[in-house]
């Protein structure tokens, strides 16, 4: 934090692998970080998509690459979580079909195959 400069948190790869209680931690942290109008911005899977088969890939891989004795329980987030949270406004939310079609509509994958993330824009207010 410099000055009287905003700040962006970018908070991508990290929810999968961490309890719903550090998730709380880390948001709280956040909120107490920053200041009215700073973007806070978070990748995220939703409940949904824990039984497709794409994700039970996922989870296998991760599950089959940790070290022995090690334990591994994902997180997922609903939207309500984005929606309720007090310090913050959500400004936007967007998944991966979502900013296909805007970046690259001509490009298509079946959506079995996609892994599809959920990402949420908040403003603290």
């Amino acid at each position: 934090m410099i000055g009287d400069s905003s700040t962006f948190i970018l908070l991508e790869g990290v929810l999968f692998f961490i309890s719903e209680a550090d998730r709380d931690r880390l948001f709280t942290l956040f909120s107490e970080l920053q200041r009215p109008g700073d973007l806070l911005g978070s990748v995220s899977f939703r409940p949904q998509l824990e039984k497709s088969e794409v994700f039970l890939k996922l989870k296998a891989f991760v599950e089959g690459n940790l070290s022995k004795n090690q334990q591994f329980n994902y997180l997922t987030v609903a939207d309500e979580f984005y929606e309720s949270l007090s310090c913050y406004r959500l400004k936007d939310h967007q998944d991966t079909f979502s900013l296909n079609q805007n970046y690259q509509p001509e490009y298509r994958l079946p959506r079995e195959e996609v892994l599809n993330e959920h990402m949420y824009l908040l403003e603290k207010i």
